[in-house]
């Protein structure tokens, strides 16, 4: 698999047989990582540095899992209309048949 690259997280794919919600953990690791190495000025003087970013670390990789994962969900949703839609047709299709022959 690809390297993360910030910002491209678009063009990423998953290798032929991999379960998608192991490559979407993986990408959401790639995005923790990618957090972590990228140091910025912490606000909160509360916590430590690390504690920070690792706060932030954690937020992104579970919401960038969740995205990903919403995006399967909304790709498999799609494909089962499709189905749906189709298998509607051949009902139809047959329900007339019958008809036809009947008449």
């Amino acid at each position: 698999m690809k390297e993360y690259e910030p910002g491209e997280a678009s063009k990423l794919r998953r290798i032929d047989g991999e379960n998608i919600l192991d490559f979407n953990k993986s990408l959401s690791n790639q995005i923790t990582n990618d957090t972590l190495s990228n140091r910025g000025p912490i606000v909160d003087q509360k916590l430590s540095k690390e504690q920070f970013l690792t706060l932030i670390a954690h937020a992104r990789e579970d919401s960038a899992n969740a995205t990903f994962n919403t995006i399967i969900i909304y790709n498999e949703l799609k494909s089962l209309y499709k189905n749906i839609a189709v298998l509607f047709v051949i009902v139809i299709f047959l329900l007339a048949y019958i008809a036809f022959r009947v008449s």
